[in-house]
C-alpha cells in the first residue's frame, strides 16, 4: 500500500527556498530598473518607443545620457495637420482622417516578434489613419510637449523637448480638455 501522506520529498523544501530567491531576484531587478525611469520621466525625459511624428534623441546632460523625443519630419506634418484641422473646428473627424490618409499618411511599422523575442514572426502597422485613432493620439499631451503620465500622479510636467504644436493649439484641438 502507499499514502500520499506518507511519501516525502527531501527537495521540496530547497525547491520553495529557489523560487523565493527567484520572485525577490525579479522585484530587485524591477526596482533597479523602474525606479530610475520613473525619475527620468518626472524630470521631463522620454522613455520608451517614441510616439508618431517623433523619434528618440540621446542629449547629454551633466555628463549623462537622456532620452528626448525629437522631430521626425516624414511623420511630423500629418500630426501638425490634424491639430490644425482639428482646432479650426471646420471639418468634422471623418473629413480630417479622409484628408490625412490623401497625403499619405500610414502608421508606424512595428515588427511583431514571437514570446522568445528570437524570430520576427511579422510586422504591425501601416495601415491607414481611422476615425478612432485620431479620436485616441489627438489626446496625448506629448504633442504640445508635457508629460502628463501615471509615474507623474497625472499632473502634467514640461517635457525637455519641444513639442510638435502649442499647448493652445493643442488646447483648441481637444475643445479645452
Amino acid at each position: 500500500f502507499s499514502y500520499d501522506w506518507a511519501k516525502a520529498r527531501p527537495s521540496k523544501e530547497a525547491e520553495t527556498q529557489k523560487t523565493e530567491e527567484a520572485k525577490r531576484m525579479k522585484v530587485k531587478i524591477l526596482q533597479t530598473l523602474i525606479i530610475p525611469e520613473m525619475r527620468l520621466t518626472i524630470a521631463g525625459y522620454h522613455i520608451g518607443r517614441p510616439d508618431y511624428g517623433y523619434e528618440n534623441k540621446k542629449i547629454f546632460v551633466e555628463g549623462k545620457k537622456k532620452c528626448i523625443q525629437a522631430r521626425y519630419e516624414p511623420e511630423a506634418k500629418y500630426v501638425e495637420r490634424w491639430y490644425k484641422l482639428r482646432a479650426e473646428g471646420i471639418l468634422t473627424d471623418a473629413e480630417i482622417v479622409k484628408e490625412i490618409n490623401a497625403m499619405g499618411y500610414k502608421s508606424k511599422v512595428v515588427i511583431k516578434w514571437n514570446k522568445e523575442k528570437t524570430k520576427q514572426i511579422g510586422t504591425i502597422g501601416g495601415l491607414p489613419l481611422t476615425e478612432k485613432h485620431l479620436q485616441d493620439v489627438i489626446k496625448r499631451t506629448t504633442y504640445c510637449g508635457v508629460i502628463c503620465e501615471k509615474w507623474t500622479k497625472n499632473l502634467p510636467i514640461r517635457a525637455k523637448y519641444k513639442g510638435l504644436v502649442s499647448i493652445e493649439e493643442w488646447n483648441k484641438a481637444n475643445k479645452g480638455k
